[in-house]
């Protein structure tokens, strides 16, 4: 038996639980096609010459023009499809509809690449403005991390500046 189906509800909670269920619904299958769209991005961003043309100045603005986005979501998706084969395990949590774009963009800003699967775990239970300061501080880089040290001491003046 489903919650909308239960004798216990009054007629306005059987509409709140349905109207919850498909915003659920339809926000994870948003997920998906925004993970299908880092997938597009990853592609063009190892084979540039699939989207260089004349006039066009970046993938951001390529993806702007192809699909429509606005920049700053188009930003989003090659923030995330750069750091593709750093973030596994949030970029597969998107494209299962468990993270959205602004969750997993904002692991893809803060987050080393030692600590994807940690940093999924806790976006997972998070809005995205609560994201970017638990990362900036919680995932500390590890001393011989890829990237991480130079990388988060940029973040970290960028940030407070």
């Amino acid at each position: 038996m489903e919650l909308v189906d239960s004798p216990w509800l009054g007629e306005r909670e059987r509409r709140e639980a349905t109207l919850e269920a498909e915003l659920n619904e339809v926000a994870g299958g948003l997920n998906v096609l925004h993970g299908r769209l880092v997938d597009i991005a990853a592609q063009c961003e190892a084979e540039p010459g699939l989207w260089r043309g004349v006039g066009i100045r970046s993938l951001e603005h390529w993806l702007c023009w192809r699909s429509g986005l606005t920049t700053h979501v188009a930003r989003q998706v090659t923030s995330i499809a750069r750091r593709a084969d750093e973030l596994p395990v949030s970029i597969a949590w998107l494209k299962e509809g468990r993270l959205s774009l602004g969750q997993v963009a904002e692991i893809a800003r803060w987050a080393p690449w030692w600590a994807d699967e940690q940093a999924a775990g806790l976006a997972e239970v998070m809005t995205v403005p609560q994201i970017a300061p638990v990362e900036g501080h919680a995932l500390r880089p590890l001393p011989h991390s890829r990237r991480g040290g130079e990388r988060y001491r940029r973040a970290r003046r960028a940030r407070l500046s």
